[in-house]
């Protein structure tokens, strides 16, 4: 004797074949993730009960993730011998994680001195959780040194997807004029034909580099034994290219 499905004590059959579930297609699937499964088909059959494709039972699997990664095929026949089944899904993610920036801006021009920080930076992903990205200093940035700036942005996700690199190129600018300072702080000057007159001295100084003397230039070939009327000038340039104010200082040679 045996137990029936049905809950009922049956006889014991002398049939012991199993029955046979033939699978549609492949009984390994590889899907893209996000695609779904669709059934291929199945039939079953029995040497003594012949077509029992009705009778078969699907049970599905799914992962951790609520991916359905297996289908099991489960019949029997009248004398209640199980045929089994079975098809195995795995997936394959080959989507590449995205960078997004807040802002959504790669390039920065600031001021040589204004304290800057690079964006914030996360990755999305089709299949992984948002996480942040730090962005790698490429070029040791210094906001109070002009010069061009690089952070770099890379992700890969749990597949090794490897995201589209993000870089973040900041401009350090010096706009800043130095300044001429005469020593004494004087531009008109009147001398007696015949005296010694020596122009003033001037220091350039400036929001970034060291403070620097000023060579004079003798515009008019300065001769104080002949009256008449002689500039100087002071130029200076720093090294950001920013050109000072020209100082111009006037000597007249009288009788």
């Amino acid at each position: 004797m045996t137990w029936g499905v049905a809950g009922e004590w049956r006889p014991t059959s002398s049939n012991q074949v199993i029955p046979e579930i033939t699978l549609i297609g492949e009984t390994d699937i590889t899907l893209l993730y996000g695609e779904e499964y669709e059934e291929q088909g199945y039939s079953a059959t029995d040497d003594l009960d012949g077509n029992i494709t009705r009778k078969v039972i699907v049970e599905d699997q799914f992962d951790e993730e609520g991916l359905l990664v297996g289908k099991n095929y489960r019949v029997y026949d009248t004398s209640f011998n199980e045929g089994l089944a079975a098809r195995v899904i795995t997936y394959l993610d080959e989507v590449a994680p995205e960078i997004i920036l807040t802002p959504n801006q790669t390039e920065f021009t600031i001021l040589e001195g204004v304290v800057f920080s690079p964006p914030t930076a996360i990755a999305t992903d089709n299949r992984d959780e948002d996480v942040e990205v730090i962005p790698v200093d490429r070029d040791s940035f210094d906001y109070n040194q002009s010069g061009t700036y690089h952070f770099d942005y890379n992700h890969t996700d749990s597949s090794d997807n490897e995201a589209a690199m993000v870089t973040v190129t900041v401009e350090v600018v010096d706009t800043v004029k130095p300044v001429i300072n005469l020593t004494p702080n004087q531009t008109i000057f009147t001398i007696k034909q015949g005296d010694i007159f020596t122009p003033p001295t001037a220091i350039a100084t400036d929001n970034t580099d060291n403070a620097v003397a000023v060579s004079v230039v003798d515009v008019d070939t300065f001769d104080n034994n002949t009256i008449g009327f002689y500039t100087f000038t002071y130029d200076h340039t720093d090294t950001s290219g920013n050109e000072a104010d020209t100082v111009t200082v006037e000597v007249e040679v009288v009788d």
